[in-house]
């Protein structure tokens, strides 16, 4: 008998089958139907509560977040009783009829034999490690459905899978998601690992602190969230925060409203970033304000106590009138109008008008002291935060020691891998050629880090450049036609092509052929995937831990956002070694001079980048006219702006006659053909903006485009946000490089810019 209790797992112990137990125990565990307080456990239960009063419904307070949790830390979880005391034996509850038992499998062979899952029990030998696991599992799964009913009543006590010595807190223990048994938070990863549910037997990838997320959401009422929402809950560290939002239920709904409408790669990321945000404000609320829920936050009475939450958890400096997180002040803004108007569809649907009239006030007030209580001074924080970082340009020569840094990293990681493969070695290589495809490219550390296995194995180098981005510079199309590239949807809806050099290539396909050895989960897609969880590297901290452990002068400076603005074109130049430099830009280049003959000094380069060539309007003709209002006409007719799917969609549609066009290029054109129709009209829609002087009145433009006259009407685009980034002829040694030209012409003026400056 001591064998197979043995043998049947970590989940039966001392607590659950007792060595003293008699030869008609022997079986698995017994059955008493009736309760005596002379042999059972001397702590109270459910049914000695029942004879307490019950209070009238209508007297009970209005369910609160706060009033909930005080609840939950009242449950407490049954302990083990004194030596004093004398033996206890545990006590279950059925998965049938919910009544507390002594011995469990009795019960069920007697009283519930009819049923499928019993049935199942009878068809294994007495005593043997199957039917023992029928029993360990009937018995979880009642024990956890009276245990989701304490939690959710806040009266009774919960039944621990291994009592504790002492009686502890319902928090400290989680319900398995494989067995279903309760264990303690901090024994939940080691007994996953060898929880026999657990088909897979596999380490917890997802981190301790996700996994314990996981397991409190089955406790949760959640059936009615989808599937996506529960795999970004599950994800969710699980702290104070996430235990705030698994409880609102308007926080869920807003969860599945932003996940409907974000479509990228890492929107599962976005969508807890939003939902941590909402969470930690309602924490906020609770503690400084009578606010105690979501739902109160939109009572017009309340306004004030939203603005001093706000500004509390951004930071806010009453002295200096300054932010220490600023984009969380402005962010919070705009998911407090989406949450409202979730409110009151809500209230719409049940007829509430009371709750109508103060979502409705809510958001007139919004419209109206926000900007100049919140959004004002945060937009002046996020711009003189730029100011003082714009000033902090990184010199030439530390990021000379940040490339030399990197390879040497890279040389010594790649060996360590293909000698020994073990997690360790994998994540060494894994961050350093992110980081070196991050600087060999111009693009977003996000776009590079998300690319998945799929994508590169679809890798493709060919010089037929269809749909590129109009931030591509000349010289990486040049660059296309050499090396390997991935190409992916950027920002702006077009493809941003990631270009690969061949030490590259190799190294992503070393660590997607060792990512099983070394622990990565079979569900992470990304080639940068992480050892422990589903997501990848993050590429900026990749960037900042070797410029930290570069030797610069001023590591702090290295940061990706000025490495890509001043030093993009010198980082893709430094990266070619002499084979590379002699096939592209011809025999007789000075790439490899200039790197060996101290190419970098100690002065701040100026990048041809675009942050440094002067915006200008680009003028809108006749075929991208027709284009737009084919697909953004009603948008025009409504006057009302298009989303940035709709944009996206319109570029989509008109690759050809929109090539030179961005969302927002597109986004703004429909903007101003709204004002001048609300100027001929005589009127401005938006009271909010300061009064413009009022230009002579000019005709309505239509879809049908009328015969030109004397004077020609010209539509011109906002500036847009990315603009191009042409890498234009370059003068060196009275030589002109241009990109399209043949490798024999273009072998030495590249670097006039450069040489300029080393």
């Amino acid at each position: 008998m001591q064998e197979s209790c043995r043998e049947s797992g970590d989940d039966i112990d001392s607590d659950y089958i007792n060595d003293s137990l008699s030869d008609c125990q022997s079986e698995d565990i017994g059955d008493s139907e009736v309760y005596d307080s002379g042999s059972g456990p001397k702590r109270g239960t459910n049914e000695t509560r029942t004879t307490k009063k019950k209070k009238d419904k209508s007297q009970n307070p209005k369910m609160t977040c706060r009033t909930k949790k005080k609840k939950i830390l009242k449950t407490v979880v049954v302990s083990k009783p004194n030596k004093k005391e004398g033996p206890s034996y545990k006590k279950n509850y059925c998965l049938f009829c919910s009544k507390p038992m002594y011995k469990m499998s009795r019960h069920l062979s007697k009283v519930h034999s009819d049923k499928a899952e019993v049935a199942l029990a009878f068809q294994h030998p007495v005593n043997s490690k199957e039917r023992k696991r029928v029993w360990e599992k009937l018995i979880k799964e009642g024990n956890f459905a009276h245990n989701k009913d304490v939690l959710k009543t806040g009266k009774g006590e919960l039944i621990a899978q291994r009592r504790p010595r002492k009686l502890s807190k319902s928090t400290d223990f989680v319900p398995c998601v494989h067995c279903l048994g309760l264990y303690r938070k901090k024994s939940m990863c080691v007994h996953m690992k060898r929880c026999f549910s657990n088909g897979k037997r596999e380490d917890i990838s997802n981190g301790r602190k996700r996994v314990i997320s996981q397991c409190v959401l089955l406790t949760k009422s959640c059936g009615d969230l989808s599937e996506e929402l529960k795999n970004i809950l599950g994800e969710m560290v699980y702290d104070e925060v996430t235990e705030t939002v698994m409880e609102d239920r308007l926080i869920l709904q807003f969860g599945e409203h932003i996940a409907n409408e974000v479509r990228s790669t890492n929107k599962n990321e976005y969508v807890r970033q939003q939902l941590r945000a909402v969470g930690r404000l309602v924490l906020e609320a609770q503690r400084s304000t009578p606010m105690q829920n979501l739902e109160d936050f939109f009572d017009p009475s309340n306004f004030h106590h939203v603005v001093s939450a706000v500004k509390v958890l951004a930071g806010y400096d009453s002295e200096k009138k300054t932010y220490t997180l600023p984009s969380m002040a402005n962010k919070l803004g705009y998911n407090l109008k989406k949450i409202c108007g979730i409110v009151q569809q809500n209230a719409i649907k049940s007829g509430d008008t009371k709750v109508q009239r103060s979502c409705k006030t809510f958001l007139s007030l919004h419209d109206k002291k926000w900007r100049r209580l919140i959004s004002s001074h945060a937009l002046t924080s996020m711009k003189n935060s730029k100011r003082k970082n714009e000033k902090n340009v990184p010199f030439a020569e530390d990021v000379k020691c940040l490339y030399y840094h990197m390879e040497t990293a890279y040389h010594l990681a790649e060996k360590n891998l293909r000698e020994n493969v073990c997690p360790e070695s994998y994540a060494a290589l894994a961050s350093v050629v992110l980081a070196q495809t991050i600087a060999f490219n111009r693009g977003k550390s996000g776009e590079v880090s998300s690319i998945t296995v799929k994508a590169f194995m679809l890798r493709k180098r060919s010089e037929v450049l269809d749909d590129l981005d109009v931030s591509v510079s000349n010289l990486e199309r040049t660059l296309c036609g050499f090396f390997s590239r991935v190409d992916i949807r950027g920002s702006s809806g077009r493809i941003v092509p990631i270009l690969l050099k061949p030490s590259f290539e190799s190294a992503m396909e070393l660590l997607i052929k060792v990512r099983d050895k070394c622990g990565v989960h079979s569900d992470n897609p990304f080639v940068f995937a992480r050892t422990c969880g589903p997501t990848a590297y993050r590429g900026s901290d990749c960037i900042q831990k070797y410029a930290n452990g570069c030797g610069a002068k001023n590591p702090k400076a290295l940061t990706l956002m000025k490495l890509r603005k001043h030093f993009s074109t010198m980082l893709q130049l430094i990266h070619l070694d002499e084979n590379e430099a002699q096939q592209i830009f011809g025999p007789n280049n000075q790439i490899q001079s200039m790197v060996q003959n101290n190419l970098c000094v100690n002065t701040e380069m100026q990048s041809e980048g675009p942050d440094s060539r002067p915006k200008t309007k680009h003028i809108w003709n006749e075929t991208e006219v027709l284009a737009v209002e084919k697909h953004l006409m009603q948008f025009i007719t409504n006057q009302k702006i298009p989303q940035k799917d709709d944009c996206v969609r319109c570029l989509e549609a008109e690759p050809l006659a929109l090539k030179k066009r961005t969302w927002k290029g597109v986004k703004d054109y429909v903007r101003n053909r709204i004002t001048t129709l609300q100027r001929q009209n005589g009127f401005c829609k938006d009271p909010s903006k300061p009064s413009v002087r009022r230009r002579q009145k000019e005709p309505q433009q239509s879809s049908v485009r009328p015969q030109p006259t004397n004077r020609q009407e010209v539509i011109t685009e906002q500036p847009s946000v990315v603009p191009s980034l042409n890498f234009g002829p370059v003068h060196f040694g009275g030589t002109n490089f241009v990109p399209n030209a043949a490798p024999q012409d273009r072998h030495c003026s590249i670097f006039l810019h450069i040489n300029n400056h080393f």
